[in-house]
Parts: structure tokens; sequence; C-alpha cells
């Protein structure tokens, strides 16, 4: 099925260059003394005022071209986590395509994967960057997963539904972070029938899951005040404590003769005082990625490219 988030992705390819220099690229925008992390289908660029990486999968497979699996930066813009397609078997069944965690070091300039799963969904690093919370998917069981980056090793973490009859499994697209503190998870939950998705947050010592919000692509802010996310069918983008009170729109989208929606990823800045709000356009699916200082609720159109953006840290030198 040709979702309108899907049907977004496919224009922006044709659109967009798949092979860009970054000394020639003079549209993807830097920020001083920062690493930004954009990104599509098949091709992820790191940003510094100094440089554009461009990143692509380890292989190239056709269903890195049709199947984009959201990446993340770690929070001392070293590495790059993202779950993309390695290998295409033969036998044509429905999970033919084997995904794997990419790791990627800046520094290094090289991948390293690990894993070998029927689908795979958005990576999270945890605070100090030792950690990577993501959903694997083996046929219809599906698992939230740890991995250590020191020992190279992955645990599966319990989570405890409670029976809740709203909500389903994670989203593989769907946002997830941590809380400052390490201790837990914001997570994406699909909603059962036609309910919208659900915000919880998961504890990581217990495996209990409390429902705060109606909404997509969460993000916990650094000074774990607040988490950041897309609702009322991702036409606003709205703060909420951790506890699911003091709820409070930041920014929500105009529709004036083409419909317009936020998607792929709410970012923070390090100081928590910004955010990236990726937007985009019904008629081109064009994104746009813009800047919101919070306290003032200026909004800045920064890069309209087609790449959204996926990653924000401290530029560590």
């Amino acid at each position: 099925m040709f979702t309108p988030q899907r049907v977004r992705f496919i224009v922006a390819l044709l659109i967009v260059p798949r092979s860009i220099s970054g000394a020639d690229d003079k549209r993807t925008f830097s920020l001083a003394d920062s690493v930004l992390l954009f990104g599509t289908y098949n091709e992820l660029r790191v940003a510094t005022d100094k440089d554009v990486v461009t990143l692509k999968p380890t292989v190239d497979l056709g269903c890195n071209h049709g199947y984009f699996t959201y990446p993340r930066l770690d929070p001392l813009g070293n590495l790059v986590a993202w779950g993309f397609a390695v290998e295409s078997r033969k036998d044509k069944s429905p999970n033919s395509c084997r995904f794997s965690l990419g790791i990627y070091s800046i520094k290094e300039r090289k991948w390293r994967t690990y894993g070998d799963f029927d689908d795979i969904g958005t990576p999270a690093f945890s605070p100090d960057g030792s950690k990577i919370a993501f959903a694997t998917f083996e046929g219809r069981h599906e698992d939230l997963r740890l991995f250590d980056i020191s020992t190279e090793t992955m645990t599966v973490t319990n989570v405890n539904a409670g029976g809740n009859q709203d909500r389903a499994g994670i989203t593989a697209k769907g946002g997830i972070g941590w809380s400052p503190d390490g201790k837990r998870l914001v997570v994406e939950f699909s909603g059962r029938g036609d309910r919208p998705p659900l915000i919880g947050v998961i504890d990581l010592l217990t495996g209990e899951v409390k429902s705060i919000a109606e909404g997509s692509h969460p993000s916990w802010s650094p000074t774990g005040e607040w988490i950041a996310y897309y609702g009322d069918f991702d036409k606003k983008c709205i703060l909420v404590h951790p506890d699911g009170s003091g709820a409070r729109i930041v920014s929500k989208v105009k529709n004036f003769f083409v419909y317009r929606g936020y998607s792929d990823a709410v970012v923070w800045s390090p100081d928590g005082k910004q955010l990236l709000l990726n937007a985009w356009r019904g008629e081109s699916g064009t994104i746009e990625v813009m800047l919101l200082d919070l306290k003032t609720g200026r909004s800045t159109k920064k890069q309209s490219d087609g790449l959204a953006a996926f990653g924000w840290a401290k530029w560590q030198g």
C-alpha cells in the first residue's frame, strides 16, 4: 500500500541526487560547533561546519531503495546507528531481505553490522553513548533489544504491555528515545484498529509501560523535563512532561491549498533549547527542515532538499 508518507519519500528520491560530494554540497546546512545528521532512502549525510560526509548502506540492495529505517546520531557526535538490509535472499519469501544494525564511526569512516532480522526499527543511543535500544521483528514476533557497544553484545529487554486494549506493538519506523538518566525509554506504539499511535514510557528495570499521549516520533529532551512529539495526526509539535502532564503545542503546520504535515523525527538541540522539525509538502513530498526556538517560538526554514533531520550533537573536535 502506498501511504502518503511512502509516496512522499518516493517523490523525494526522484528529485534528490543520490551521490553528492561533501565539498560541493551547498544545500545541506550546518550549525556552529555541531554535528547534524540528515537522511532519506539509501543515503545519509553527516554535516559539520567544516565538512559534509555522505553515507550509504554497506551493500547496494533494492530493499534499501524502497524501505527507510530512521537513523540516529550518538550524543557525542561520534557514531551513527542505522538499520538497513544487508542481504537479499533468492527464496522470494516475504522476509527475503535480511536486516542488521549498522554502526558507523565518523572518525574511522567505517561501518560495522550486527544481527540478522526480518525487520529492524529505529535505533536510539543511551545518554552516555554506550548502548543502543532498538526493536527487531521476526515474523509476527517482536523484541526490544539493547546493544552494548563496547562488548558488542545484545540482550532482549522485557516489555510488560499490561493488557492495554488501545496499544499494539512497537512501531518499526516510529520514534524511540532514552531518558537522560538512562533508566527509561519513550517509545511509539501502534494503535489498535483505527486508533492513532500511542506514546509510552518504558521502565527498563520493571518493563512496565505507561501511555502518556497519542502521537508519533517521541523524543526525550536532554534536560529530561520534556518529551516532544507530533500530535493531531502529525499537524502539531507538542511538548509533554514524562508523566503525561503539562502538554503544550509549540508549533503547528498551516494548510493553505496544499496538505502539510510533520514526519520522520523531532530532533532536540544538545542544550534542549531548540528543535529541528521535519515538515513536508503534500504536492511534492519535499521535506523542509525547520529550526524552532522554544523560548521565542520563532521558526526558521533551514533546508528544503528532501532530506530530513535525524540528529544533532555538540561537535567534540
